[in-house]
């Protein structure tokens, strides 16, 4: 499975979403015409745009700004995404698909599972076409918004990564 490639390419996304990977971005002029090159422009934050031309966007800005842009528009997310209600960083992480699903529609868009959790750490299976830096920036936001000290450890001998072309990542997120 590739980073970047829609599942399906029906699949939309929520213009809230999208405005939050704009405005992520200290350029935001960039960041919107490299978008909008691909069609997505003039954002409705109550819109639905084409995952895969936003993700062709994406390409375009890792080509200009590298990589670590995606862990940024991720880190962005619960602040900008639907999330339904949560009270805690396990109810947080429980609600994570179903947050993912609100944002997205229109064909399979993937999932996002806890797998594990502790008093000390959670472990969430992210299986989507993200790119892995965006989903680390996504899940150690959310657990930060709890747990201030946590940190993230990829665990790529459970299940592989989308990088190499597995079909999900799964992140272990500690905090003490």
């Amino acid at each position: 499975m590739a980073e970047l490639v829609s599942f399906d390419p029906n699949v939309e996304v929520l213009g809230r979403v999208v405005l939050a990977y704009i405005n992520s971005f200290v350029n935001k002029d960039l960041a919107e015409k490299l978008i909008g090159a691909h069609g997505i422009k003039d954002i409705d934050p109550d819109g639905w745009y084409s995952q895969q031309d936003l993700f062709n966007g994406f390409k375009d800005i890792a080509n200009k700004l590298g990589e670590g842009a995606f862990y940024r528009v991720g880190s962005k997310i619960p602040e900008n995404a639907k999330f339904p209600p949560y009270r805690d960083i396990y109810e947080a992480f429980e609600v994570l698909d179903q947050a993912y699903h609100m944002n997205h529609r229109n064909g399979e868009i993937g999932h996002y599972i806890l797998k594990e959790k502790s008093d000390f750490h959670i472990v969430v299976e992210c299986r989507n076409p993200y790119p892995c830096e965006f989903d680390k920036g996504l899940c150690l936001a959310l657990a930060r918004i709890y747990k201030p000290t946590a940190t993230l450890i990829e665990e790529e001998y459970v299940a592989g990564c989308r990088k190499k072309g597995d079909d999900s990542c799964v992140y272990r997120i500690s905090w003490n």
